[in-house]
């Protein structure tokens, strides 16, 4: 099940429907059918907890809205439409509380043929040149072809950069003590910086007026939330690793969740169409004060690599 509405929300966020159809069914009987037209429709999905239970709601953008109670999917076909093969078919099916609806769905995917490398070029750029935090004005974004690979499976979110780490090697967790540790515990699983993507929450390192590190603002977290979600976006990981409780904030401005790293750390989480590991921050402050020792956090990593696996068929996550 969990696939169907994974790949459902993926729809929701990226497909651009010019009609959707709605036909509800109680006992294999036609009760309803709506048809919506125009190039303002949206398709959401809310009140998502988990894959049987939540509720999709439709509009046309202007003076129609229409919500649906879904206790899960039954059939999901896409298909490129016979005449024109960059429009789309797709048909979602849900069970609900009495009989069946069906949502038809036409329209097409953004077509962008730049390529992903292009793309992350030019928000490296966009990046370099905000302004946005007033604190922050003569600070330099770490985010470059040094983050990783834009194509993994695994994305590592910190929490930002270290001003005796990334912010002077420019590779984010890097050249500190909590590089180092995230470094051993990244090799302790068999894996290099070559094979995932890491950045940061704030992409800029946050200092105080003398120049030490602080914790970055709740709005500077909800400012830099933009480039996040375009990196994730972009690099479409199997897996997210929130490396401390800010990363899972920076998440929560751009979806809310109800993920709770002392709760959920180390097990896996439905956060959008996305699977996020809530890890603890690698740094020394943390391992020390035994939050979480690093012999716990070596635990975790070797969780974390049990619970990725591959299936290049079909984009799924499967837990052990």
């Amino acid at each position: 099940m969990s696939g169907k509405i994974n790949q459902f929300l993926k729809i929701c966020r990226n497909f651009n429907p010019t009609r959707i159809t709605i036909k509800t069914e109680d006992h294999h009987q036609l009760k309803d059918i709506i048809m919506l037209m125009g190039s303002d429709l949206n398709i959401e999905v809310t009140r998502y907890e988990h894959d049987q239970d939540f509720t999709i709601m439709v509009s046309d953008g202007k003076q129609v809205e229409i919500k649906l109670t879904s206790l899960g999917i039954i059939g999901l076909i896409e298909k490129a439409y016979s005449t024109d093969p960059d429009q789309k078919e797709i048909e979602a099916s849900f069970s609900m509380p009495k009989g069946v609806f069906t949502l038809s769905l036409f329209g097409r995917y953004p077509q962008d043929n730049r390529g992903k490398g292009t793309i992350f070029n030019d928000l490296v750029t966009k990046a370099a040149a905000c302004t946005t935090c007033p604190k922050m004005m003569e600070k330099k974004a770490v985010i470059s072809r040094l983050n990783g690979n834009i194509e993994a499976d695994l994305m590592f979110i910190a929490e930002a950069p270290g001003p005796s780490g990334a912010e002077l090697t420019r590779v984010p967790m890097s050249g500190d003590s909590s590089g180092e540790n995230f470094e051993e515990l990244l090799n302790h699983i068999g894996m290099t910086r070559n094979e995932v993507y890491i950045t940061h929450a704030v992409l800029c390192c946050p200092t105080d007026k003398d120049e030490k590190v602080r914790v970055p603002s709740t709005k500077e977290i909800a400012n830099c939330s933009h480039y996040l979600l375009e990196q994730i976006e972009l690099v479409q990981p199997k897996m997210i690793v929130t490396l401390g409780s800010n990363a899972l904030k920076a998440l929560n401005t751009i979806k809310k969740h109800s993920i709770v790293l002392k709760d959920h750390v180390a097990q896996p989480q439905q956060w959008n169409s996305y699977k996020v590991f809530p890890l603890y921050h690698t740094s020394t402050v943390v391992m020390n004060r035994r939050k979480r020792t690093k012999q716990q956090q070596m635990q975790d990593f070797i969780k974390l690599k049990k619970h990725l696996y591959w299936d290049r068929g079909t984009g799924s996550v499967s837990h052990s």
